[in-house]
């Protein structure tokens, strides 16, 4: 009975050498994590949204990226450009553009600049671009929306509102004509309420 009660006591002990074990791993994981997370403190920013374009434009979407210990070291980043789902380039160990139409500087990445080149804009780069930014174990994502107006479309536009009124007429003299349309029915109105008047006397 005593050797039972014994081992009883052992278990426990064991048991809360265990927990005790288990409290400093978790202690110590978490700590490693902020330590960490206080070397890296990775800062992301980007072009302000929306970033508004003509077809043809030029047009850089920028991206930069800071650390507290500076330089960026290029073993510890990964860079990726997506538009509408699709990867546009990318940075791990070595650059890969995967759209021949952008550009992105791998002498400038080591700056911290991540920015995305586009040049002789076209309708179809209209959207939502995310950069996403992988360094030392800490990941960041932002977001720039394009917006691409094309002239000849904005042109057409506006010759059909031109189109609208009679060639050769201004604007002033069409408002005219249709304030005498509205009086006229209004007088018309007028008349058609006289002329049951009349006929309701004569009926009398």
């Amino acid at each position: 009975c005593c050797s039972v009660h014994s081992t009883q006591i052992q278990l426990k002990k064991a048991r809360s050498g265990m927990r005790e074990m288990a409290a400093q791993a978790i202690f110590a994981v978490f700590s490693i994590l902020l330590i960490r997370d206080s070397v890296s403190k990775l800062q992301v920013t980007v072009s302000e949204s929306p970033v508004k374009v003509k077809v043809g434009d030029d047009v850089l979407l920028t991206c930069h990226l800071t650390v507290d210990q500076p330089p960026v070291d290029m073993s510890q980043l990964m860079i990726q450009w997506y538009h509408r789902g699709k990867m546009l380039a990318e940075y791990d160990d070595k650059l890969v553009i995967r759209d021949p139409e952008v550009h992105v500087s791998e002498e400038e990445l080591q700056k911290g600049n991540a920015s995305l080149f586009l040049p002789n804009i076209k309708e179809k780069r209209v959207g939502n671009y995310r950069c996403y930014v992988y360094y030392a174990g800490d990941t960041r994502m932002k977001e720039i929306v394009l917006e691409v107006e094309d002239p000849a479309k904005v042109q057409e536009e506006e010759e059909e509102e031109r189109e609208v009124c009679p060639k050769g007429s201004s604007p002033l003299v069409v408002n005219k004509v249709d304030d005498m349309i509205s009086d006229f029915y209004k007088l018309h109105g007028k008349l058609k309420s006289l002329t049951r008047d009349v006929q309701k006397c004569l009926c009398s």
